[in-house]
């Protein structure tokens, strides 16, 4: 497709803006370093070199004082050699007392004296009027035999060390520069390899996106492909994944139209059977109120499928109110709604909760309550209903004939299990809202009937 190139491109644009930007900070980073460690460590070596001129003169102190003349080299990447000065003079006039030959200056300038007064006294400075060109300075003082403060000095040209620090950085740079072209060669090696994978990825979704269970397959072995790489593996197996799901509530949706579709035929057709049988010929008031008797039932039965029908529908795009929800009260709240329907079916309550607040939608949980405590008035045939809370935990049970085991693997399914006038949409609601509130609803094993509601705790984020 002709959108290759253009991904390929705009990958490695970014990735090589990534290494650009990287090895430029690098650079940069690096060059301050070697500037100040460059700096730091000349300082440290010329006032060490102007120490072992003072012990050497120090110790030959019956000879005079006296300097030497010797190369040294700068603590850089590509330092030549360089000659230094050194220098030993009386700091109270600044009287030079030995110099190397390249040192011609006689008299110094106060720069020279400045922290160098006392005994064991050093600094490290510039001076750019002494000689030709401006110098570093490593000085230290030490006292003579002969009572005297004598001051050692050891410099070189300042533009010396200057020439060391841009060498070593442009040495630097050039490896960064070769660093990057490595770099960015590799970016488009990357580059083509991603999109050639995504491109492949992209075609067969294009391809087979009228067939996802073929889609399905050939995502499976492009996951265990030796050629993909491991990004594209994990956004083939995001797709495989997402494809699948996508597929199962497909199935759920279409398997819900077909039910909802036959539950509204049932009792339409029921309904036009009984007025057109009333209309075939003339009938006395009795056979006629007979007929609207069961027409009304069956519009009743159409009414109570569509408010479910609807409210099914309602539980996937209404949006709920988190709050802070005390659970003893919307049980005690639930119990009294459905207390007309426990007492006809003659079933006892027994309620037992602590203070446990959760955060919660008050209309869903209601909802939710109401469905299961009404599910057991009509349904369970049971004696004794116990209904408790405990740190959020909702327990609904029963004595009674339980569910059988041939319907719980589609508990939550659509029209599942449908008995007497229910549709099988009451538990497929409230599984649907309690897992719009982040919270869950299982069966758990047992004689009876035993449901489990877990809320999420107060406080928790919507």
């Amino acid at each position: 497709m002709s959108s290759t190139p253009t991904l390929r491109s705009l990958i490695a644009r970014r990735i090589g803006v990534v290494f650009t930007i990287s090895v430029v900070l690098f650079t940069i980073v690096v060059g301050v370093v070697v500037h100040w460690q460059v700096h730091e460590q000349t300082d440290t070596m010329l006032l060490q070199l102007a120490q072992t001129e003072a012990d050497g003169v120090l110790s030959e102190f019956d000879d005079g004082v006296h300097v030497h003349d010797t190369a040294l080299r700068l603590p850089s990447l590509s330092s030549p050699a360089v000659e230094k000065f050194s220098i030993a003079y009386l700091p109270k006039d600044l009287h030079v007392l030995a110099s190397t030959s390249n040192f011609t200056a006689h008299e110094l300038p106060e720069v020279w004296r400045l922290g160098l007064e006392n005994v064991g006294d050093s600094k490290v400075f510039d001076d750019d009027h002494t000689g030709p060109e401006p110098l570093r300075i490593g000085a230290v003082t030490a006292r003579a035999p002969n009572g005297q403060i004598l001051v050692f000095a050891t410099a070189v040209p300042h533009n010396v060390i200057d020439t060391a620090v841009r060498q070593t950085i442009l040495l630097i740079a050039l490896l960064a520069a070769a660093m990057l072209a490595a770099m960015l060669v590799a970016s488009n090696l990357v580059a083509r390899r991603i999109t050639e994978d995504l491109q492949e990825l992209s075609g067969k979704c294009v391809e087979l996106r009228d067939a996802p269970e073929q889609l399905e397959k050939w995502l499976e072995s492009f996951d265990s492909s030796q050629r993909s790489t491991a990004e594209t593996e994990a956004l083939a197996s995001t797709i495989h994944a997402l494809v699948a799901r996508l597929q199962r509530l497909v199935d759920v949706q279409n398997r819900f139209v077909a039910e909802a579709s036959h539950e509204l035929r049932t009792p339409l057709t029921a309904l036009k059977g009984e007025l057109e049988l009333a209309l075939r010929r003339e009938r006395d008031p009795e056979a006629y109120r007979e007929f609207i008797q069961n027409a009304q039932i069956d519009a009743e039965r159409l009414a109570s499928l569509a408010e479910h029908l609807l409210e099914a529908a309602r539980s996937r795009v209404e949006e709920l109110q988190p709050e802070e929800v005390v659970l003893k009260e919307a049980l005690q709240e639930a119990v009294g709604r459905n207390a007309h329907a426990l007492s006809d079916a003659q079933i006892d309550v027994h309620l037992h909760t602590d203070d446990s607040i959760v955060c919660a939608d008050t209309i869903a949980t209601a909802r939710v309550l109401d469905n299961l405590i009404g599910n057991a008035a009509r349904h369970s045939r049971a004696q004794n209903l116990t209904i408790g809370c405990k740190d959020g935990v909702v327990t609904i049970q029963d004595d009674g004939r339980g569910i059988s085991s041939d319907v719980q693997d589609d508990l939550f399914a659509p029209f599942a299990h449908r008995t007497g006038n229910g549709h099988g949409l009451g538990l497929f609601i409230a599984a649907r809202l309690m897992e719009k509130q982040r919270g869950q609803l299982e069966l758990e094993a047992g004689e009876g009937t035993s449901w489990r509601l877990v809320f999420p705790p107060r406080n928790t984020p919507a």
